[in-house]
């Protein structure tokens, strides 16, 4: 009688820590598909040039002059102590002068886009981004914060209904508390707090991109390493702990199940 008892609480406990999967699984799915949304983002930001044409016309972003200004000035108009002393110089064709400030007025300019439909899809893109990268931001923070208590959820039913693999899913508790504090936007609660949330507004998107690609010919290294670092690479970190989160628990249910196996044996 006892036996069949606990067999029925066990049955009980395996339930609820099936429920308490599925609720994790959904979390888990949803953290992951905002980390790519912001990648994704970075991208199209990155090598899609309608993007740039919108934000310089929003006004959003300005396009730094090209360093070479100087050399498109014709001959004439440059001091004299900067002329090479020529025995007989040759005068410079008009069309040729006229030809290099053409291309170096298309070199500080975006690249044009030819397709209309390209541009009414890229103004879409643009404007859904402002309120949709705020709404994931935060709504990454309240599922990575109901990731962790799931997790937490489990680690209780299982010591609880004697499941098994207790240390499995610690782990990937503790790993979501991690990730769940890299996902709260620091840098907007304490203004000037070194260390910024791990997803980002299209305000502070845009305005990293224009230093480092839209006409920042002369951006250093140094930026373009912060650049990459703070909008690829903190997103990735975020995709490796999802990974660990992910693997920490299947390893877990595996356990779980095998004990279950065993009982009903």
């Amino acid at each position: 009688m006892e036996q069949f008892e606990h067999q029925n609480e066990s049955g009980e406990y395996g339930d609820a820590f099936s429920r308490l999967r599925t609720a994790k699984n959904w979390l888990w799915g949803l953290l992951l598909t905002a980390i790519l949304v912001n990648i994704i983002a970075v991208m199209a930001f990155q090598y899609w040039p309608a993007i740039e044409i919108l934000a310089v016309q929003a006004g959003d972003a300005e396009v730094a002059p090209a360093p070479a200004a100087a050399a498109a000035q014709p001959k004439a108009a440059q001091p004299a102590a900067a002329r090479p002393v020529v025995e007989s110089p040759a005068a410079p064709e008009p069309r040729a002068e006229a030809a290099t400030a053409e291309e170096s007025d298309l070199a500080r300019a975006p690249a044009p886009v030819d397709e209309p439909s390209d541009q009414q899809t890229a103004s879409f893109i643009y404007e859904a981004l402002r309120p949709g990268l705020a709404m994931i931001r935060a709504g990454s923070l309240f599922c990575g914060v109901l990731l962790a208590l799931m997790l937490l959820l489990s680690v209780k039913m299982s010591l609880v209904g004697r499941l098994g693999s207790a240390g499995y899913l610690t782990s990937a508790m503790l790993w979501s508390l991690v990730l769940a504090v890299l996902l709260a936007p620091w840098n907007l609660a304490f203004p000037g707090f070194p260390v910024p949330g791990m997803l980002f507004g299209r305000g502070e998107l845009v305005a990293m991109t224009a230093e480092v690609a839209w006409g920042a010919a002369d951006a250093g290294w140094e930026t373009s390493l912060l650049y990459w670092a703070r909008m690829v690479g903190y997103p990735v970190l975020g995709l490796i702990l999802l990974a660990a989160v992910q693997v920490q628990y299947a390893r877990a249910r595996r356990g779980v199940m095998a004990e279950a196996a065993d009982e009903q044996q």
